[in-house]
């Protein structure tokens, strides 16, 4: 591994918010002594709320004299207003949306943080810094510029599991132009393996790794108002890039990193610029909203290449420190593994096919015994668990289609579902995660959430029964039809449902009518 004091810091342009003045300050240089920040600042990283240890207080205002309180011991100064109370709001906006699933909003926030944490001390860094921003390569970009000339107009709304909180969907839905996809122009496997091919020897200059690709995900379009939550990115998004394709801005739209020093920096992008960073181990996120109509991103991650293995034949990934939580978590998983591969749990054909993603000698073995879909291993595990955790998309695909227990869970009840297995073992954004996570959302809503995913409702539905005017509006603004009913066209149009639920002269319901809502009995 390359030795980090021979790396050269780059000089690129970085936002700073200064901490005393609280005003943006432009800074050439990225090692330039400037007033900063750390974590919990902007937004909860490694504490449940923003910090409140605002300058003005008396014992930041007057050290010398007035000692700090103990629930402000150790806690950054707070430069920027009063987060805690944006930062809740955000919050509620999640659980706001899910009604009744609202809760797991704030299981899936405990996630975020403790990830913040825990995973970034069980890492191997490889740079001096954790980030560095430069051009993208010319004939690249124009690649992907091309791509999304031809198809920004074939926009489709990216899906999120219930509580997810990384995003604000429910207040500035995020939409998606898939490279990965052949049918639309330039689009597939083509223009994939470019975009990897050309930023492959990029990153692997920088990190000093030989390194295969993990995952390639966009175009993500986030809209106006969005807020990415700070975030480490789960393991195998490794050594990654963000290159912005397009935007239309008001202002920038900053990058918030907090490097490896535990400063947090504001990185602006233009199109064509890519941001390298170590996103396993780099909290990364942009908590402040976009001001703006979109800002379109391609997201590139890679691994270190599986010859660059330890010595004494340890199957430790190379990224993990030894003797980290991550590295003992691991070494536990692999004594499940070989216990699994005992002659007491030789596995059926099935699973073996399954785990293999031979998905021609799958129907074979199935077409030959209807129940070898349900056959469980010594452990509990079906094939459904082998092809989730070999991401083998064919193969689980074909299993839900022929009635498979997506929500099953091994090892006789009490062990993980498929779902928990690909999230623990495939690329966040993996096919086969995606598949997994829309079928067992349609097995566990319950309730109001699962009413409105099956009658049709939107965002949109949502804003104006709760009469929230600036959600309303900015989803107004995103595109979104005010006059649209539930229920497959048979239901309440958003005006029908502020004027059921909110009292006359309601701000949602004369700002409805000022931009042309009708009732759904007009439609």
């Amino acid at each position: 591994m390359r030795a980090l004091h021979s790396i050269p810091i780059a000089t690129e342009c970085i936002l700073i918010l200064a901490c005393l003045s609280c005003r943006t300050q432009y800074v050439f240089g990225q090692n330039e002594e400037v007033p900063s920040y750390g974590v919990d600042v902007s937004f909860p990283m490694h504490a449940k709320r923003a910090s409140t240890n605002y300058p003005w207080l008396p014992h930041n205002v007057n050290p010398q004299k007035i000692s700090t309180p103990p629930e402000f011991e150790g806690v950054s100064v707070q430069p920027l207003g009063d987060r805690d109370t944006i930062h809740e709001k955000y919050m509620q906006g999640c659980r706001d949306y899910w009604e009744e699933e609202g809760p797991v909003c704030d299981e899936v926030e405990y996630d975020r943080i403790e990830m913040n944490i825990n995973q970034p001390k069980s890492m191997v860094n490889y740079t001096e810094t954790g980030y560095k921003k430069m051009r993208t390569p010319d004939h690249i970009f124009k690649m992907i510029l091309d791509f999304w000339e031809s198809n920004k107009e074939n926009t489709t709304d990216e899906d999120w599991f219930p509580g997810n909180v990384y995003v604000n969907y429910w207040e500035s839905p995020s939409i998606f132009v898939d490279v990965h996809d052949g049918s639309l122009k330039g689009g597939g496997r083509s223009l994939v393996d470019a975009i990897h091919n050309s930023t492959e020897g990029i990153i692997q200059e920088w990190t000093g790794q030989k390194l295969i690709p993990s995952s390639l995900y966009g175009i993500r379009v986030y809209q106006e108002n969005a807020v990415l939550s700070p975030h480490v990115d789960r393991n195998p998004l490794i050594n990654s890039g963000i290159i912005n394709v397009a935007q239309d801005v008001d202002e920038p739209w900053p990058l918030e990193v907090i490097g490896h020093d535990g400063i947090a920096r504001n990185v602006t992008m233009e199109p064509g610029d890519l941001v390298l960073y170590e996103s396993h181990s780099v909290i990364h996120g942009r908590p402040f909203p976009l001001k703006g109509r979109y800002f379109a991103n391609v997201f590139i991650h890679f691994e270190p290449h599986h010859s660059m293995k330890r010595e004494g034949g340890s199957t430790l990934p190379p990224y993990v420190l030894e003797g980290s939580s991550t590295a003992i978590e691991h070494e536990m998983s692999q004594d499940v593994e070989a216990d699994r591969n005992t002659v007491d749990n030789l596995q059926h054909a099935a699973h073996l096919a399954a785990r293999a993603g031979d998905l021609d000698s799958f129907k074979e073995l199935c077409q030959a015994d209807e129940g070898v879909i349900h056959r469980k291993d010594g452990n509990g595990w079906q094939p459904i668990h082998e092809a989730a955790r070999a991401g083998a998309l064919g193969v689980l695909k074909y299993i839900i289609k022929v009635g498979g227990d997506v929500s099953h869970r091994a090892n006789h009840g009490v062990g993980p579902t498929p779902l928990e297995i690909a999230n623990g073992s495939l690329p966040l954004n993996d096919p086969s995660i995606r598949t997994l996570r829309r079928y067992t959302e349609r097995e566990t809503l319950t309730g109001a959430a699962r009413r409105k995913k099956k009658q049709g409702w939107h965002p949109i539905h949502n804003a104006a029964k709760q009469g929230r005017l600036e959600t309303l509006k900015n989803l107004v603004l995103n595109g979104f039809d005010i006059n649209h009913p539930t229920d497959q066209g048979n239901g309440p149009t958003p005006l029908s449902l502020a004027l059921n639920n909110l009292e006359i002269g309601h701000p949602v319901i004369d700002f409805l009518k000022s931009n042309g809502a009708v009732l759904s009995s007009e439609l």
